[in-house]
């Protein structure tokens, strides 16, 4: 019979104590880090230092290096410009994104694109005036502007000069007409990207000799579409009032009532012998003249390079040249659109430059006459694959072309030779009351 287990002999107890010593000695590390892996409150070790350029065998830390913050670059455009698509590398890409590359503008730097409207409420003037006061650190650092609204920027200390562009490679590369829209006492406060001419044109299988004055058109037989309201009837009246001797004054928009009284008696004349067609009233833009041209309405037509370059293969007999005199003078208006610089950061106004420059670029002149139909500000690249036919005939006129008299009040003005114009065509006022009330409208500050 076999003993209970309390009476097993003492000296197998003995050795059982040294051999659970001997197991917990050898167990402990890997038992420590067992534990130290599932403790939450367990200490991390310290990897040994890695030689510079050295991984180690291992991809980097993507938080190793703290990512550099990027700059934000803002920039308004009209939505014409903004939205415009160029090919970069057999891709697709937008204008404003190409011009930061073509700089080219740091890595960390940012384009931020926002749209406003060049004419009606909430425009780009209207849209920085309005900004400026209440909330500053909004406003862009650099916008396209129309130049005549130039003054009202530089009055208020908003555009600053323009410094640092290279005088070979940018202003002596310009049309004539460039440098005076945005130059002021002196002062450039903008650099000229492109312009928009205004211009007679007429389909030369109809009309072998266009009429060169307003006498010549009356004395005819074929009615000429003008716009007769809208902001395209501003610089078509504009042109007659200035060939009569009229004047803009850039601080004071006086007109001269005696000045635009004759321009606007052309218009009556006109009207009623029937040489500016019963349709003029009505059409609000050159867009809706030169389709009024096209319908086979009249022959000729008042309207501007833009509409000739777009729709060129609607026109292939179609021949350009100035409007027809009024007065004296030979008048010949274009609209530049023009970059200014708004931020007075001297680190943002250098960005402002490289993007300026790139601008100015034949590529990008190219670009953008190609696509948008602007006439490029630089005269080299008014070639052919932009002008077409008309290359010469444009050339012609902008050698003795005028930008858009600048002045302080521009959409007071503008505004007041607008319904001048249309008073006038729709029989409602006299050339002389419409004139007395363009005066008293235009000075109303």
């Amino acid at each position: 019979m076999s003993q209970p287990d309390q009476h097993r002999p003492h000296h197998t107890q003995r050795w059982l104590v040294p051999i659970a010593l001997v197991l917990a000695v050898v167990m402990w590390p890997a038992l420590a880090a067992g534990c130290s892996d599932r403790s939450p409150g367990s200490l991390t070790p310290v990897a040994s230092p890695t030689p510079p350029g050295d991984s180690g065998g291992k991809e980097p830390s993507a938080t190793a290096v703290p990512k550099q913050a990027s700059i934000t670059f803002t920039v308004w455009l009209p939505p014409e410009i903004a939205s415009l698509s160029v090919p970069s590398d057999g891709r697709p890409e937008l204008y404003a994104k190409a011009l930061a590359e073509a700089a080219p503008l740091p890595e960390d730097v940012r384009v931020a694109v926002s749209t406003k409207s060049a004419n009606g409420k909430g425009n780009m003037l209207e849209s920085v005036l309005a900004t400026a006061p209440v909330l500053p650190a909004r406003l862009p650092h650099l916008i396209l502007l129309d130049a005549a609204e130039l003054p009202a920027l530089v009055a208020g200390g908003l555009a600053q000069p323009i410094v640092g562009l290279d005088e070979a490679a940018y202003w002596d590369t310009l049309q004539p007409f460039a440098e005076q829209a945005v130059t002021f006492d002196g002062v450039r406060y903008g650099a000229p990207l492109c312009a928009d001419l205004v211009l007679l044109a007429y389909d030369n299988t109809r009309i072998n000799t266009p009429p060169s004055t307003w006498q010549e058109l009356i004395s005819g037989t074929e009615a000429l579409v003008l716009p007769g309201t809208g902001p395209d009837a501003v610089d078509t009246l504009l042109t007659f009032y200035l060939s009569e001797g009229g004047a803009v004054s850039t601080s004071d928009p006086v007109l001269d009532t005696t000045a635009l009284a004759q321009a606007l008696g052309a218009y009556q004349v006109g009207r009623e012998s029937a040489r500016v067609h019963a349709d003029s009233v009505s059409l609000t833009s050159f867009d809706a003249t030169w389709s009024a041209y096209l319908a086979g309405k009249s022959h000729m037509v008042v309207t501007s390079s833009r509409q000739v370059l777009e729709y060129r293969d609607d026109a292939p007999t179609t021949s350009i040249t100035r409007l027809p005199m009024s007065g004296r003078r030979s008048v010949s208006l274009v609209r530049v659109l023009a970059w200014v610089i708004i931020t007075p950061d001297t680190d943002m106004q250098a960005l402002a430059l490289a993007y300026i420059a790139a601008s100015a670029l034949p590529e990008q002149q190219q670009l953008l006459a190609q696509r948008a139909f602007h006439l490029p500000a630089v005269a080299s690249e008014l070639d052919e694959s932009i002008a077409g036919p008309w290359r010469a005939s444009v050339i012609r006129l902008l050698a003795t072309a005028r930008p858009v008299p600048p002045c302080i009040a521009c959409s007071t003005l503008e505004q007041a030779l607008e319904d001048a114009s249309f008073s006038v065509l729709s029989g409602t006022a006299s050339p002389i009351q419409a004139a007395s009330l363009a005066a008293v409208r235009s000075s109303a500050q």
